[in-house]
């Protein structure tokens, strides 16, 4: 039973991002969700959230919004070209994460704060896990598109902050959506 849950939401993660990101790229990233996921599950990192401290909540939305911030002001040097769109979209998308560990900093002790850092993880897992893999396929996607354009030189900042940002979600998935959780699991209550 669980199994067929787990290919129904695949199969409706496929079709979604089918119709946001095309074809081409719906079964890697439904697939890499569905792995995000299962490696949340399998770490005790969301049951852990249910215990993040106020600190570490805070933490995490500083951080994960800070991020988000750094992606669209910093990162995406022009706008107007469609190659920065992925880490423009990831940075819109970070800022938006960052809502449940910034509620979950200022609610009252009990369980609503619980379920707001689990939904944070879960959402950091997601939109981090899902959104490597895009960057990662961003920087080779670029130089492929722009290499059949006559006379176009590739800018070399493009794939250069495309892995920037890969490794800047690495890092973020581990601490605020691993390390922080698990070590919120492992500290009495208190």
């Amino acid at each position: 039973m669980r199994w067929a849950l787990g290919l129904i939401a695949v199969g409706a993660a496929a079709v979604l991002t089918a119709f946001f990101l095309g074809p081409a790229l719906a079964l890697p990233v439904a697939l890499a969700l569905g792995a995000a996921l299962l490696a949340l599950r399998r770490s005790g990192a969301f049951a852990g959230g249910q215990r993040l401290s106020r600190g570490r909540a805070a933490a995490s939305a500083s951080l994960t919004a800070g991020l988000g911030v750094f992606f669209a002001r910093v990162l995406v040097t022009n706008p107007q070209d469609n190659a920065y769109l992925w880490i423009a979209l990831l940075g819109g998308l970070l800022v938006v994460v960052a809502v449940p560990f910034a509620l979950a900093a200022v609610a009252p002790s009990g369980p609503p704060r619980g379920w707001l850092a689990r939904i944070g993880v879960a959402l950091i897992w997601c939109v981090g896990v899902a959104g490597a893999l895009l960057l990662l396929l961003g920087g080779p996607l670029y130089l492929a598109s722009s290499g059949a354009v006559p006379g176009a030189a590739p800018d070399g900042r493009v794939p250069a902050y495309h892995l920037l940002a890969c490794l800047a979600l690495v890092l973020l998935v581990w601490l605020a959506g691993y390390r922080w959780p698990r070590q919120s699991a492992r500290t009495p209550p208190g």
